[in-house]
């Protein structure tokens, strides 16, 4: 009789384990800047000056050096040199478990393309929220033709 009990709970339980649906989505440890994007950059930015889903480039510091850069995973945040840099976003309404990939290709041939590869899991939150993806760029010239690319 304890035999078929132990049997019994043996099968329930791995009917449920088995049955529970699997959650396949994997986030990356951290989002990956490729490309341009200066090494190890974060920045804390502001809402955009035309909406919360504007793409724009900043060339210098507004409100009073709203923009800040950490090299120390912010840690610390410091002021950004325009002289040297640029600040771009890239903005996308995103749930709670989102992951990022950015590129930025700056080429000689007068092209920047910053590509935003989303990685948006089930689960989280119900509400979403804006993202702007800010990244810090050496300086190109203003004549540059920008494409965005959202993979």
């Amino acid at each position: 009789m304890k035999t078929i009990q132990f049997i019994s709970i043996l099968g329930l339980a791995s009917s449920l384990l088995f049955s529970c649906k699997k959650d396949d989505c994997v986030l990356p440890e951290e989002n990956i800047n490729t490309g341009a994007i200066v090494d190890d950059s974060y920045v804390y930015g502001i809402q955009p000056k035309q909406g919360m889903d504007s793409r724009e480039i900043y060339r210098e510091n507004v409100n009073d050096g709203a923009f800040k850069v950490s090299f120390d995973k912010g840690v610390s945040y410091g002021q950004i040199d325009f002289s040297k840099y640029l600040v771009m976003n890239f903005p996308v309404q995103v749930s709670c478990r989102t992951g990022f990939e950015r590129d930025v290709v700056i080429s000689s041939s007068g092209n920047v393309t910053y590509t935003l590869n989303v990685i948006n899991c089930p689960g989280g939150c119900e509400e979403l929220y804006w993202v702007q993806n800010w990244v810090l760029v050496p300086k190109f010239p203003e004549n540059y033709n920008v494409t965005y690319v959202k993979r």
